[in-house]
């Protein structure tokens, strides 16, 4: 089983759906889920052509060299 990112990083609920304008985010149904892998920084923003927030995480490998 993974671990989802929002509980790896404490960032609260982070909720992505619905993103009509004028409506705030209730339902957190996007996830990104790790194995042996961390999330170290995880963000949501809009995106035009979709009724959901996008996801951002940083996912640090064990192993491997952060890139940028």
């Amino acid at each position: 089983m993974g671990t989802d990112g929002v509980a790896q990083t404490g960032s609260g609920l982070g909720p992505t759906y619905p993103s009509y304008p004028f409506t705030l985010p209730l339902i957190t149904i996007d996830h990104v889920v790790t194995r042996n892998a961390s999330v170290s920084s995880l963000r949501t923003f809009s995106l035009r052509g979709t009724d959901h927030r996008a996801l951002l995480a940083t996912v640090q490998i064990p192993g491997k060299k952060p890139s940028c």
